[in-house]
C-alpha cells in the first residue's frame, strides 16, 4: 500500500502525479538513465497483479475453485474489480463503512470460492452474489 499510494519516488502515484499515461522503466521516467529508458515500459506492470490477487483477493486455485481474501490497508476505503474467467465473472469488492468492512463478491455458476476475511475466518460459498458485514 505504501508503494501504491506514494506520490514521491518511488511510488505509483508518482508517475500520474508527472501526467504520464504510461508506465516508465525507472521511476525517474524521462531523466531515467541518461534519457534512454523506456516511457511504455511493463515491470512494474505487475501492479495490477497485486490489485487483482491482494487488494481485492481474488487467487484462482485450480479447476471450478478460486479464493477470495482481500488484503485491506493503507488510505483506502474501498476497491473492486471483476476477473472474467472461463467459468464466467468473479467479482470482488470491499468498503469501510465505519468500524465495519462490507465485503460483496460474485461467484460464477459451476465453481466455488473460500472466503478468508482479514480476521482469518474461513468460509465457503457456491455459485451466487454475496454481501457480507463484518
Amino acid at each position: 500500500y505504501r508503494l501504491l499510494e506514494n506520490e514521491e519516488m518511488p511510488g505509483w502515484l508518482y508517475m500520474s502525479k508527472h501526467d504520464t499515461g504510461t508506465i516508465w522503466e525507472g521511476w525517474e521516467g524521462p531523466n531515467s538513465q541518461a534519457g534512454i529508458a523506456s516511457l511504455n515500459h511493463y515491470s512494474k506492470g505487475a501492479m495490477v497483479e497485486w490489485l487483482f490477487k491482494r487488494m481485492c483477493g481474488i487467487e484462482l486455485d485450480g479447476k471450478n475453485h478460486f479464493t477470495l481474501k482481500p488484503v485491506i490497508g493503507g488510505k483506502e476505503t474501498s476497491a473492486s474489480c471483476t476477473y472474467q474467467s472461463i467459468y464466467g465473472k468473479i467479482a470482488s469488492s470491499w468498503k469501510k463503512e465505519g468500524d465495519h468492512i462490507i465485503y460483496e463478491f460474485t461467484v460464477p455458476a459451476n465453481t466455488t470460492c473460500t472466503f478468508i476475511d482479514l480476521k482469518g475466518n474461513l468460509e465457503e460459498y457456491n455459485a451466487g452474489t454475496y454481501r457480507i458485514e463484518r
